[in-house]
């Protein structure tokens, strides 16, 4: 492997043998590379063949990416070791070694072994993104069309704090989203379930709207401070006290009334800073 300093977190990645771990850091942090040299480091140690593991990414772009600097490694290995018949080996398994998308994976395996299942052809496709979306758009429909006939109130409370008066996407993008994130967890039911368990307290809801609003408004005091401390143009005032002026109304409305709060936070406009004048510069 190349010359570089790790961290014990990522030497322990790059070590680790004989159980499940998970890697998580930040963007940029050196994952790929920690994973790569965790491929080189089987390949010479444990001389597994490239073509034996399974790695797999979530897009096109990085598999293409993985491959590559696993091919720089083994190549930059052989120039240290020219007559290692092991490494050049892995070089042309590598051309069959599975490093690829997870979707493209899992095809290639029920293609392979399509004849385990009653009723699954080798011919099928991977569902594009366009009409993924297609298709659950045309399923939220169907779902709330279902739900309208059935005029149930739980429904129509629901409708009524996410939908607008003219349209109901609001709601419809709400239900999508959290099927996005559930799909995302180990057991999406259990999950959600567990979630909300609990009845749904919209005190504590009006709470946090109530937190932000007021880390909003002692921005703005901040602000209407360096103003007049530093005297600057009336223009600037204004602008200030409107702002304070409408979160300070907001920040009243969220217990005496909600619906209003909700109606006038979508209409609110904040000030834009006042350009100066090239004689005012």
């Amino acid at each position: 492997m190349a010359d570089i300093i790790y961290t014990a977190s990522q030497k322990r990645a790059i070590k680790e043998r004989g159980k499940n771990i998970i890697i998580s850091a930040a963007a940029g942090s050196g994952k790929t590379r920690v994973l790569v040299d965790r491929v080189i480091d089987l390949i010479l140690t444990e001389k597994v063949d490239v073509d034996k593991m399974i790695i797999v990414t979530f897009t096109n772009k990085a598999s293409i990416e993985m491959k590559d600097r696993i091919r720089s490694a083994i190549e930059r290995e052989i120039e240290n070791d020219p007559s290692n018949k092991f490494l050049k080996d892995q070089l042309k398994l590598l051309k069959h070694a599975h490093i690829q998308t997870l979707h493209a994976f899992a095809s290639d395996m029920l293609r392979e072994y399509f004849y385990y299942f009653d009723s699954l052809s080798p011919n099928f496709t991977v569902i594009s993104d366009n009409a993924n979306v297609i298709l659950k758009e045309e399923a939220i429909d169907e779902v709330f069309y279902e739900e309208y006939k059935k005029a149930d109130p739980d429904f129509h409370n629901f409708i009524h704090n996410f939908a607008t008066s003219r349209s109901d996407r609001e709601a419809k993008s709400i239900v999508l989203k959290t099927y996005d994130k559930i799909t995302s967890e180990i057991s999406p039911i259990r999950w959600l379930d567990e979630k909300t368990k609990n009845p749904f307290d919209f005190n504590i809801f009006k709470d946090m709207i109530r937190q932000r609003i007021d880390l909003l408004l002692e921005d703005i005091r901040k602000n209407r401070s360096l103003v007049f401390d530093n005297n600057m143009r009336d223009k600037y005032t204004e602008m200030i006290e409107g702002d304070f002026s409408l979160v300070n109304e907001l920040n009243n409305l969220i217990y005496t009334d909600w619906d209003l709060f909700i109606e006038k936070i979508k209409k609110a406009k904040f000030s834009t800073m006042v350009r100066a004048r090239k004689d005012e510069k």
